[in-house]
């Protein structure tokens, strides 16, 4: 995982992610995640989920996922 914090507002990625070097939105990710690993559309939400709330299952901090 690599932290996004160190960009600025108005800055783009450092490698091109699907061609492009902008900021993906949801469902630019959720393709990647699908095309890359070939995990189902659930696991690939699911990984998309960890991500977003630091590896945690939901924002109030309840249990930690296990990496799949």
């Amino acid at each position: 995982m690599v932290s996004t914090q160190p960009y600025l507002p108005q800055d783009s990625l450092a490698l091109a992610l699907g061609g492009s070097k902008a900021f993906p939105d949801r469902a630019r990710l959720f393709k990647f995640v699908r095309q890359i690993t070939g995990k189902t559309r659930r696991a690939a939400v699911h990984l998309l989920e960890q991500v977003r709330f630091g590896g945690r299952s939901d924002p109030a901090g309840g249990a930690v996922c296990a990496a799949s």
